[in-house]
């Protein structure tokens, strides 16, 4: 059985201050997934051009090649459907 997670990248928490309005905007949205803070190689990693962005990555931790730019949430039950399909 394949599972998945969810994992936000709060992009402009770059400092204790920008850190900490990202936490109280999280907290006020009721959001309860991991979120992490930029790191060194991301722009690499997770390239992206729109905010927000979505990326898929599958059990091994390879990144699936759909990705889901702006609010389009319409788009993950089709995104999740062929990565399940793997």
């Amino acid at each position: 059985m394949k599972s998945g997670r969810i994992i936000g990248l709060c992009l402009d928490a770059e400092d204790g201050e920008t850190m900490a309005e990202s936490r109280k905007i999280l907290s006020e949205a009721g959001v309860s997934y991991l979120n992490i803070v930029p790191f060194e190689g991301r722009e690499e990693m997770l390239p992206n051009k729109v905010y927000p962005t979505t990326v898929f990555v599958d059990e091994n931790g390879i990144l699936f090649d759909d990705v889901v730019s702006g609010a389009a949430v319409e788009l993950y039950p089709v995104t999740l459907d062929k990565l399940l399909k793997r």
